[in-house]
């Protein structure tokens, strides 16, 4: 593993209409943090957890995300508005354990109202 570099993790959000932008303003701190690099791969390491919601978050690190051949992001769905417009031929969701699946035939249903 390779140090890249470290910051405080303060960072302006690109898209100011985006759902972490709602939440937390103009700007935001991920707190100390650092890029590694493993195998070839760029880590993004926060001190604190950092919903992968706005490309800043990288940009801000020196990480020209959109030019990277492959981009494993975890999360649900909200990482989309972000993610997509820079996803030039496909994109894979998988399944992993977890509270928050985005396989909803993984959520057991109970007490469901059938209407008539």
């Amino acid at each position: 593993m390779e140090f890249v570099s470290r910051s405080d993790g303060r960072f302006e959000l690109e898209n100011k209409q985006s759902h972490l932008a709602s939440m937390v303003g103009d700007y935001y701190d991920m707190s100390p943090c650092a890029v590694v690099r493993h195998g070839g791969l760029p880590l993004l390491l926060t001190s604190i957890r950092t919903a992968p919601f706005d490309l800043g978050q990288w940009h801000s690190q020196g990480v020209a995300v959109e030019k990277l051949n492959v981009i494993v992001v975890k999360a649900a769905v909200a990482h989309r508005a972000a993610y997509d417009p820079i996803t030039v031929r496909s994109f894979f969701t998988v399944d992993t354990p977890g509270p928050c699946s985005s396989n909803l035939k993984r959520l057991p249903y109970q007490h469901l109202r059938i209407s008539a």
